[in-house]
């Protein structure tokens, strides 16, 4: 759902609005980085309200009871406001450049009709003899100057297609042509940063993986990753607090067979543990946010008894991916070769990244199999009790065949 479907349908919130003078504060390009179905479209969703010149009507309504609708910062209702989602973008590489444009230019057109009293007359059709995204994002960014106003730009999702080609290893040089030098999505971000320099004065871009915006913005260093630091390591999941808060006040509206602790007694060991900060770690930590609206969902519709499935089915790693993962040796490679701290991650952040870390910890610093597992599953990272297989993985592996296959530079 989206903020706006939230507000209006009185659904339960968590208020995560205090956010948004930290934003304001901090660079005006704000990269964001977390796992898959962590909240992170929602927020947008959120900003995208927030910041939107035309809905200054509606700021009452849907945030009058929230922390900014008590401290609405100067900002708010004043961008026009573009919003690309590049999670329908076709991941095939052959096609991905048709997607994109097609995905923007549909953006694009939307953006030139809701805001057409804002912006010079015929823009729309001017916009359209332009080709590609890159065209018509360089010509609306520098029309918006004509009248005056103020864009703020929302990527959410920026590396979902990109990550699903860098999944196939015999498309690692085509990825870096497109990333690097005058490859398409280069560009693309290239014209981004163009625009900063003109009407495009903010810019909040998530995904889930910094692999692409390293490669895509080595030489965008207007913008700041924020993923990693501990003044927003809250923004998106649940804290305790607030899952706390959540089931206190369904056990008021449903029937509940449980106490609260116990419920949080259960939820823990699966939902519990992700930490994205390292000045935070051994403090707070969070919760999957999507995963305990599930729980709290399927215990309701129980009738107050615990689901037979603690994880959504949909959300279960596929066990033939994490084979074909730990078999193919990329990962370890980039870690290997790497000329800086790398950060690595996946849809938890603790399963396939544990299985990941401890092969590294195995096959470089001589750690045994049983110790890197151990640090793995107890070292407080979140590994999450259902994934049996990947110790078993880690145990079958060839140790010598991978080292051998990590340190050869001509492919697998």
């Amino acid at each position: 759902m989206n903020f706006i479907d939230v507000r209006e349908d009185d659904c339960y919130y968590v208020d995560k609005t205090h956010y948004i003078p930290l934003i304001e504060n901090a660079n005006k390009y704000f990269f964001y980085i977390r796992p898959r179905r962590f909240g992170k479209s929602l927020t947008i969703s959120m900003l995208r309200h927030y910041y939107n010149i035309l809905e200054a009507d509606k700021f009452e309504k849907w945030y009058g009871d929230l922390y900014i609708g008590k401290h609405p910062t100067p900002e708010r209702n004043s961008y026009l406001i573009i919003y690309l989602n590049f999670a329908v973008v076709n991941a095939e590489l052959n096609s991905y450049r048709q997607s994109l444009d097609a995905h923007c230019n549909t953006e694009f057109n939307f953006f030139c009709d809701v805001y057409a009293q804002y912006l010079p007359e015929g823009i729309k059709e001017e916009m359209n003899k332009k080709k590609g995204a890159v065209e018509q994002l360089d010509y609306l960014y520098k029309e918006c100057v004509k009248t005056n106003q103020q864009i703020y730009l929302f990527i959410d999702e920026y590396d979902h297609f990109t990550n699903k080609i860098l999944s196939e290893p015999a498309c690692l040089e085509d990825y870096k042509s497109e990333t690097h030098g005058t490859g398409y999505l280069r560009s693309f971000f290239d014209t981004v940063k163009a625009g900063t320099d003109s009407t495009i004065k903010r810019c909040f871009v998530t995904g889930v993986s910094p692999v692409t915006m390293d490669d895509l913005t080595s030489g965008f260093n207007i913008g700041t990753n924020y993923s990693l630091s501990p003044e927003f390591n809250e923004m998106t999941g649940f804290n305790e607090e607030e899952v706390r808060a959540m089931l206190d006040y369904y056990a008021t509206t449903c029937q509940f067979h449980h106490s609260t602790d116990e419920l949080i007694e259960a939820m823990k060991p699966w939902y519990d543990n992700y930490c994205f900060s390292e000045k935070s770690y051994g403090g707070t930590t969070m919760y999957n946010s999507n995963m305990v609206l599930y729980f709290v969902d399927n215990y309701i519709r129980n009738g107050g008894y615990m689901p037979r499935n603690m994880v959504e089915e949909n959300i279960r790693v596929d066990y033939n991916k994490l084979r074909m993962l730990i078999r193919k040796i990329e990962a370890l490679r980039i870690i290997k070769n790497r000329k800086a701290p790398i950060v690595i991650h996946c849809h938890h952040g603790s399963e396939r990244t544990g299985a990941v870390c401890a092969l590294y910890r195995v096959v470089f610093q001589n750690v045994s199999k049983e110790d890197a597992i151990h640090e793995m599953t107890e070292g407080g990272f979140g590994f999450h009790r259902i994934y049996k297989n990947i110790i078993r993985r880690i145990k079958e592996a060839d140790i010598e065949q991978i080292r051998r296959k990590v340190m050869c530079t001509e492919g697998f």
